[in-house]
């Protein structure tokens, strides 16, 4: 008696094409959905300075990017991939009273959404994220530790970068580092966007604060 078998039962080389082609399909999705979110905000400038987004996002707009960021993390987890949002200063503008960014914590499925925190960002939306690091410290993996400038201007409707060197602006580092629950951040990431000197000099000058205080 015949019997039929799949091919990628039968021919492991097949098999495993089969799930890098589901890999390739899942990145590209996530490419045209985030091409699509994107496009979606109304951004009505972009010269040489800050990026400039109107006023009018609404916080339906932002419950509306929460419903795509669990339609895109579902698609991520079907290949084995984790969906992380990273923010920048504009989730922290508030709605009568409610904050963009909370909404988008309240509404994201805590199962398939991470979050990456860019620590300067919030710093520039003039918000303490130790608020953050400790009230919704199970939702967030990853943190962005970037430094702003002492004379950074507080913004919410601008992306404009205002970064320095680690431990050179006006972060209190010792006490971000100490909300943190070392368990639950898988990584962070050094980051900056303004430099007065050579790039390579000032990851150093970064390096060697961050080296200092973790041996304090």
């Amino acid at each position: 008696m015949l019997r039929r078998t799949p091919l990628a039962g039968r021919f492991p080389v097949i098999k495993s094409l089969f799930f890098l082609l589901r890999i390739v399909a899942a990145w590209m999705l996530l490419f045209l959905l985030a091409a699509a979110l994107w496009s979606s905000l109304p951004l009505i400038g972009h010269m040489e300075g800050p990026i400039v987004f109107a006023s009018g996002i609404t916080l339906d707009d932002w419950k509306w990017n929460a419903e795509q960021l669990n339609k895109i993390a579902g698609v991520a987890a079907k290949s084995g991939l984790r969906c992380g949002y990273h923010n920048h200063n504009m989730e922290f503008r508030s709605y009568g009273g409610v904050v963009a960014y909370d909404e988008l914590l309240r509404l994201t499925d805590p199962a398939l959404v991470t979050m990456e925190m860019d620590l300067a960002w919030v710093y520039t939306a003039g918000v303490d994220p130790v608020k953050y690091l400790k009230k919704h410290a199970e939702r967030i993996s990853l943190l962005h530790v970037k430094e702003v400038r002492k004379d950074m201007r507080t913004m919410v409707d601008r992306i404009q970068a205002q970064t320095t060197e680690v431990g050179s602006g006006k972060i209190d580092w010792k006490h971000v580092f100490k909300a943190m629950e070392p368990a639950r951040i898988a990584h962070y990431f050094v980051e900056q966007e303004n430099f007065d000197r050579p790039p390579l000099e000032a990851v150093k000058v970064s390096f060697d604060y961050l080296k200092g205080l973790a041996a304090k």
